[in-house]
């Protein structure tokens, strides 16, 4: 557990360099080979979720509670920080990982979108292990130069400059259209893509979800895609 908070503390501070972490947005969740030792503290009501998620029974997930920052976290993840762990289909019972300021905590709104892809990764024996939500700020650049008349000139150039962020871009990536954040339809929408073999999925007006074998894995892939050094967009 001491170097998965070291990784989650890495990325929370990175996701605040980059500017991509604004007030309390983006969650993360990771789903744990075996449950932390110290879970039976402060144990919540038990949380009747909206979707089923048979594959997770049994099963232990690490997530972000909701309203706390990147910056909070990067500096001490425990106290933000809660254990969730599937206990029948449709019911989640969750804990703090360590005891926090927040005494009447919640789940971040955005597990439907984190449980549907982890579900999904059991079932199809994937390696999907962590998710990560972001908002990267040149998403809407980029959206336009996949979908609109920009996009022969846009990966033209990708393959001149960056061969291997053209190869993602064509095969890992997802768009799907607005829905309300927190909303079933969200969460479908990205399991589709993500049943696609798309590792990255671009929300319209709301971010961007990756998902990989580690949170560090999974914001390499979403640092390749919107890093400033990716390319020169006013070349295109």
């Amino acid at each position: 557990m001491e170097n998965l908070i070291l990784e989650i503390k890495t990325v929370a501070k990175e996701l605040v360099n980059l500017g991509w972490a604004p007030e309390n947005a983006g969650n993360f969740s990771i789903l744990l080979d075996n449950p932390p030792l110290d879970i039976t503290t402060n144990l919540s009501i038990p949380l009747k979720l909206e979707i089923n998620y048979p594959e997770l029974c049994g099963s232990y997930i690490l997530m972000k509670i909701s309203g706390a920052t990147m910056e909070e976290i990067s500096k001490n993840p425990e106290q933000y920080l809660c254990v969730v762990k599937i206990d029948k289909e449709n019911t989640a019972m969750m804990w703090h990982l360590k005891l926090s300021k927040f005494e009447d905590f919640k789940l971040t709104s955005e597990y439907k979108i984190h449980l549907g892809i982890l579900n999904f990764s059991i079932k199809k024996n994937k390696p999907y292990k962590a998710v990560l939500h972001t908002h990267p700020d040149n998403i809407a650049s980029i959206i336009y130069y996949l979908t609109q008349q920009g996009k022969e000139k846009y990966f033209k150039l990708l393959y001149e400059q960056k061969p291997e962020v053209a190869k993602f871009l064509a095969k890992e990536i997802g768009i799907i259209p607005y829905a309300p954040p927190g909303s079933v339809k969200l969460a479908d929408q990205v399991l589709k893509e993500v049943k696609k073999n798309h590792s990255l999925v671009i929300m319209k007006k709301h971010g961007c979800v990756a998902t990989n074998i580690s949170l560090l894995k999974a914001l390499e892939n979403i640092k390749l895609v919107f890093g400033t050094s990716t390319i020169n967009l006013s070349k295109v």
